[in-house]
């Protein structure tokens, strides 16, 4: 899994379903493009001739569009944000504490993937974006890769489609970054038995943000 960058899309179920929905994508390539858009401000009325459209009437708004591609996996994972300490009830800034509660079982995996271990949460604070460790025997830097391990998403791709169904507008975390998207083309198929365990569902998401999102 070398190279590859953690992506969690999540959504509150509004239309599909109830409750959060949370799906983890090993991405090996996360490409993003920024193109401009015009769109009228003033719209015809009904039984009336068209106004003419001067420039002015314009306005060009910026849509960045994004394509990922990589493997849906079956194991929640996030990123450490920053540098973290060795100690008993270690506060830990990740990506995104959504997907984990207080009493799950981690792995926490340096980026080098030398140093490494498993503990228990004391805690998870979606809001504030952070995870609490009950005990931690080696200091991480940021960038750090934690896994859940004492639960398994069991089918991330039917949770894929059931966040895409609703709406088609979930979050997206990228690196620390947290963005409000759209989906626009999805490709989910299932990947031969030689490949690792984890990696059940090869993925391929078009998806976009714009300012109406935000």
């Amino acid at each position: 899994m070398a190279g590859r960058t953690t992506v969690n899309i999540y959504k509150v179920g509004e239309k599909q379903y109830s409750g959060v929905k949370i799906v983890t994508i090993l991405a090996e390539s996360v490409e993003f493009t920024l193109t401009k858009t015009t769109m009228p401000i003033r719209y015809s009325q009904q039984d009336a001739p068209d106004p003419k459209t001067y420039t002015l009437d314009l306005r060009i708004a910026p849509v960045i569009a994004y394509e990922i591609t990589g493997y849906l996996t079956g194991t929640h994972q996030v990123i450490t944000t920053e540098a973290v300490s060795s100690g008993t009830t270690v506060q830990v800034y990740v990506s995104t504490a959504l997907g984990f509660n207080a009493g799950d079982t981690i792995t926490i995996v340096s980026p080098d993937g030398t140093v490494s271990e498993s503990t228990t949460l004391e805690a998870a604070f979606p809001s504030g974006k952070y995870l609490v460790i009950s005990n931690l025997n080696n200091s991480y830097p940021a960038g750090s890769l934690i896994t859940l391990t004492s639960r398994t998403i069991s089918n991330p791709k039917a949770d894929l489609i059931a966040i895409i169904k609703d709406l088609g507008v979930a979050n997206l975390v990228y690196g620390s970054e947290t963005i409000h998207i759209q989906f626009n083309k999805a490709s989910i198929k299932e990947t031969p038995s030689s490949k690792e365990q984890d990696e059940m569902y090869e993925v391929k998401l078009s998806v976009f943000e714009t300012e109406d999102l935000k």
